[in-house]
C-alpha cells in the first residue's frame, strides 16, 4: 500500500531543494577553481539535504534514537549554516552587494532552507494521521467499523514501513495517535489484517 503524500510535501521540498541549490552554487563560486575545493565547499548543504529528507520520511519509534537524529541533524545544519553564510556574504560582495545586504542575503537562503525543513518533518509525522483518516472516512460506517478500519489502516501502515513483526505495535500506534491502540491492534489481528 502506498502512502499518501501529504498536501503541500511538494512545495516545502521544491523550496527545500531551491535553497540548498543556491547555498551549494554560493559555496563553489567562493571556492578555489579546482574541483577538489568546489566539492568540499559544496557539500555541507547537500549534507543538509540528505539529513532532512532522513528526519522527514523516517518515523521516529524510540526516544533515545530520535535524539541523536536531531542532535546530528542539528550539528549538519549549524555547519551548513556558518559555512554557507559567509560564503553567499562573500559572494554577494564580490559580485556588487553592497552594505546590510551582503549580511542579509544569506539569511534569507537560511531562512528559506529552515522553514522548509521543519515544514517537511512537521509533515512527515503527520503521514500515519493523513494515512488513516483518508481510509476510514472514505466510507461511511458504524463508530465500532471506523475502529477496526483505524487499526487495519495503521497495521497495514507499519506493514508497508517495515515494521512487520514489531516488537511493540501498541506503542506505535499510540505514539502516530490512536485511541484504544491496544484494542484496535487486536481486533485488527483477528480481523486478518496483519
Amino acid at each position: 500500500m502506498k502512502t499518501p503524500a501529504p498536501r503541500g510535501r511538494w512545495l516545502a521540498l521544491f523550496a527545500l531543494t531551491l535553497g540548498v541549490a543556491a547555498s551549494v552554487v554560493a559555496n563553489v563560486l567562493h571556492a578555489r577553481h579546482n574541483l577538489i575545493s568546489q566539492g568540499i565547499s559544496a557539500w555541507p548543504p547537500i549534507a543538509l539535504l540528505l539529513t532532512v529528507e532522513l528526519m522527514a520520511r523516517v518515523a521516529v519509534v524510540r526516544r533515545l534514537r530520535a535524539w541523536v537524529r536531531i542532535t546530528a541533524t542539528t550539528a549538519v545544519a549549524g555547519i551548513a549554516a556558518w559555512a554557507s553564510y559567509w560564503h553567499m556574504a562573500a559572494v554577494a560582495s564580490t559580485y556588487g552587494e553592497v552594505g546590510p545586504t551582503v549580511y542579509l542575503l544569506p539569511l534569507s537562503v537560511d531562512g528559506l532552507i529552515v522553514a522548509a525543513s521543519v515544514t517537511l518533518i512537521e509533515l512527515g509525522a503527520r503521514i500515519p494521521v493523513d494515512l488513516v483518516r483518508t481510509q476510514v472516512d472514505a466510507t461511511p460506517q458504524t463508530v465500532e467499523e471506523k475502529e477496526r478500519a483505524a487499526a487495519a489502516a495503521l497495521v497495514d501502515y507499519l506493514d508497508a514501513k517495515g515494521k512487520k513483526g514489531h516488537r511493540d505495535p501498541v506503542r506505535e500506534l499510540m505514539r502516530v495517535g490512536a485511541d484504544k491502540a491496544g484494542k484496535l491492534v487486536a481486533q485488527a489481528k483477528s480481523n486478518g489484517a496483519t
